[in-house]
């Protein structure tokens, strides 16, 4: 049985290019996997708070009632408060990028965020009420359209009442330079969730 060796039927200083090209391509090759391997892994590390990164399991989504993916990340308070004897900032903002309020139109979306090994969402902040409220929870317009996307989303707080873009106690709102939505603590109200404290955030679907 005879081999073929197209680099054979070259002469010497092909081959030697031939064999260089390829050293070359199997070079870039792995470095984009080096790269591709660096940004997964600094993605899952989030630096919330002056102290050092935690990792609490935030990222991509699937948005089952509408098809859709979106990117979620949680911004710090500015103000310190006592966790476990120690001093720590609690979440302030939510941050939701990729979200297609066209695509999810009609929907409602929540938002929760969870200790490892708790099946019970963390407080998030006191409502209106008076009463502490553990999840955000959206409603996306019916006639949701691409031109009014900074109106299409709104809130509902934990009584099952829409309260619009904001109330005293948190609001909802769009950049368009990037597409997302950020929903914040107000001015009455009190971040609640120790940033140590959350792992994980669930987004599903739900009704009022």
């Amino acid at each position: 049985m005879i081999e073929y060796d197209e680099d054979e039927e070259l002469d010497g200083d092909e081959a030697i290019v031939r064999e260089r090209s390829r050293r070359f391509k199997l070079t870039i090759g792995a470095m984009l996997i080096l790269i591709a391997g660096l940004a997964t892994t600094v993605a899952a590390n989030i630096t919330i708070n002056s102290k050092g990164k935690t990792e609490f399991g935030q990222g991509l989504f699937s948005v089952k009632a509408c098809d859709s993916w979106i990117g979620v990340t949680l911004a710090p308070s500015a103000a310190i408060y006592t966790y476990n004897s120690q001093t720590v900032s609690r979440v302030q903002q939510i941050i939701i990028y990729g979200l297609d309020s066209v695509a999810c139109k009609g929907t409602n979306l929540q938002l929760q965020l969870f200790s490892t090994g708790s099946s019970t969402p963390l407080d998030l902040f006191v409502d209106a009420n008076g009463a502490n409220n553990n999840r955000v929870l959206m409603h996306i317009a019916a006639n949701a359209s691409a031109a009014t996307r900074e109106q299409d989303i709104t809130l509902i707080n934990n009584t099952g009442t829409n309260v619009g873009y904001a109330d005293n106690y948190e609001n909802i709102s769009y950049d368009s330079t990037n597409g997302s939505y950020t929903w914040a603590i107000y001015s009455k109200s009190t971040p609640l969730a120790p940033v140590p404290a959350v792992n994980s955030v669930v987004v599903q679907s739900t009704s009022y």
